[in-house]
């Protein structure tokens, strides 16, 4: 088993026992992207996608939508 074949596996098993998942590719492989979502849709849970490479199908993430105050701010 290769390692993205090991790390889908992994992530499957986790997705299966209810835990959350969090996964950071390097490498953007989109094809394993995909099959995660599948996975995440089979479990019935909730599958977000965040790219820079790929914006055409990523999550958008505004940092600055819920400043409201300035103390809430990182001194």
């Amino acid at each position: 088993v290769g390692k993205t074949r090991l790390i889908e596996l992994l992530i499957a098993q986790a997705v299966a026992d209810g835990h959350a998942v969090i996964f950071i590719d390097p490498k953007s492989d989109i094809d394993l992207v995909a099959r995660l979502e599948l996975i995440a849709k089979r479990h019935q849970r909730l599958f977000a996608f965040f790219s820079v490479r790929h914006h055409e199908v990523s999550i958008c993430i505004d940092p600055l939508r819920n400043y409201n105050l300035r103390s809430t701010l990182a001194e």
